[in-house]
């Protein structure tokens, strides 16, 4: 029997209060930090027409449509309601937490399992910065797109696209892509699984949404091309790598990077930020933990949810010019189907068992969950502390162009602080 509408109801409302409790301590924030000032002070200064190209020096990316909606409510909120920036990061991740829920249940025939499903997806430490960066809502909103062209596909899954839905699929694919690039990893994912299963239909529309990205940042930004630079792991080392055409040692790092986001999709933990190998104890039995169920669910789940593996193994390949937890989170919006899928197939497998053990799994699943949401809060506050003591005259340094922007944030948010003149 199919959950009802009360039911998707109270999951919304438990996931929205459970990510209210992990990331509440970011309503606290001030538009300190370099990446929150960034992007204040460039929705200050862009006219309308900026919108589209955006930053071409930020090389590679090109996220207009997440852009778009700051820039929007900058227009509204100003500098005066910070907090209205964080709301709306909340909603969007609680949102795209809901959407797991939901896609789970065409791939484990359980609410409770599909719910867990959503609560890993919420309270995974990777999605710390959509909460603490005002910019990396893109990241949310490109699963919620990614998702919501998933759950069209399941609920259609038995019969073609008909009328406008094949359009309707690519556009959602698109917005997923335009709102950050790692989205094209759900068309990807589409593509292959539908291929497998011969639905050209489902091909045909997610093949046009990707190549519709292409089309456009082609023909807006000329591809984004450029030289790009920053601190990447290697192994046990850390280095400062340059991409400027094609070369060995670009080419290397480029397939370690890619390898690395493929292992550390599964296993959190193992990789610093940088991608540098640095198992941490204390993350690596959770992670272990849940890679079982993960395996689990790939393996005893229904066939639709070999598609989180396709999103994800395209999320690792979209990873090659850098490695980064952050840009894993599309691929933890897909694995939350598959951990939804384990747990249902684990409980099936259970079901003949005495009352005691069902109850150890289900008071083990718990656990881990509360493990997992009190080390991201514990995380949350520790980055919002850090962030809270930053001062927004030094990004003039980076940001030499935003001089008066910087005092006015200075007069709103640290008015004893030096001047800003004096940097």
């Amino acid at each position: 029997m199919r959950p009802s509408r009360r039911v998707h109801g109270a999951v919304l409302v438990v996931l929205a209060a459970v990510g209210l409790a992990v990331y509440g301590r970011v309503f606290t924030l001030k538009p300190f930090g370099e990446d929150n000032f960034y992007i204040l002070q460039w929705v200050d200064r862009a006219p309308a027409a900026a919108l589209l190209r955006l930053n071409p020096a930020i090389y590679p990316e090109w996220r207009p449509l997440a852009y778009v909606t700051i820039w929007l409510q900058y227009r509204l909120d100003g500098l005066t309601r910070i907090q209205d920036y964080y709301a709306v990061n909340l909603a969007l991740w609680v949102t795209a937490a809901w959407l797991v829920y939901r896609v789970a249940l065409h791939v484990a025939p359980s609410a409770w399992a599909a719910a867990a499903g959503g609560m890993f997806v919420l309270t995974d430490a990777r999605a710390l910065q959509t909460q603490t960066l005002i910019v990396d809502r893109q990241t949310p909103m490109a699963c919620i797109f990614g998702l919501l062209a998933v759950w069209l596909f399941l609920r259609t899954r038995d019969r073609r696209l008909a009328g406008g839905a094949g359009w309707l699929l690519a556009g959602l694919l698109l917005a997923s892509a335009l709102s950050k690039e790692y989205g094209l990893a759900f068309a990807g994912g589409l593509a292959i699984y539908a291929a497998l299963e011969r639905r050209l239909d489902v091909v045909a529309a997610a093949v046009a949404g990707a190549l519709a990205y292409v089309t456009l940042r082609l023909c807006i930004v000329h591809g984004g091309f450029g030289v790009y630079c920053e601190d990447m792991g290697f192994f046990f080392d850390r280095r400062t790598v340059c991409y400027d055409g094609i070369d060995a040692h670009g080419l290397g790092q480029m397939a370690y990077n890619a390898a690395a986001s493929a292992v550390g999709t599964l296993v959190p933990g193992l990789f610093t930020d940088w991608g540098q190998i640095a198992p941490t104890r204390r993350v690596l039995p959770l992670s272990l933990a849940w890679l079982a169920v993960i395996a689990i669910g790939f393996r005893g789940g229904s066939r639709p949810v070999r598609l989180a593996a396709w999103i994800a193994a395209g999320v690792a390949a979209l990873g090659f010019m850098s490695y980064a937890g952050r840009n894993q989170v599309v691929a933890v919006c897909a694995l939350g189907l598959a951990v939804a899928a384990g747990l249902a197939a684990a409980a099936d497998r259970l079901s003949g068992s005495p009352r005691w053990v069902r109850a150890a799994g289900a008071a083990a699943i718990v656990a881990a969950l509360a493990l997992q949401a009190g080390r991201t809060r514990t995380l949350t506050i520790e980055e919002v502390d850090q962030l809270a003591h930053q001062d927004p005259c030094a990004e003039l340094v980076e940001h030499p162009e935003a001089a008066s922007f910087a005092r006015r944030v200075q007069a709103l948010y640290a008015p004893a602080a030096a001047p800003c003149a004096r940097h």
